[in-house]
């Protein structure tokens, strides 16, 4: 048994901390995508697997850009 340092344990907050705002950025670009897109691409057929890959992440990526790169900026000032 090795004991966990505190660097190991800083490192591991902070790294859950600013996890959580990158999640946050990914869900908000997700939701900001209409409703109709996913309607749309269920009435192509598409399953939900589908339906992400191809129409609403590629869309909620643009979104999200400016703020995954904001986030990255403060992320290295910090």
């Amino acid at each position: 048994d090795t004991p966990i340092g505190a660097f190991t344990s800083c490192l591991n907050a902070f790294m859950m901390f600013e996890a959580a705002y990158f999640c946050e950025n990914v869900r908000a670009g997700v939701q900001a995508i209409p409703k109709g897109q996913m309607g749309a691409a269920q009435a192509l057929g598409m399953n939900y697997g589908q339906m992400m890959r191809l129409i609403i992440l590629p869309q909620a990526f643009r979104k999200m850009t400016p703020l995954l790169l904001q986030q990255s900026i403060i992320l290295f000032q910090d």
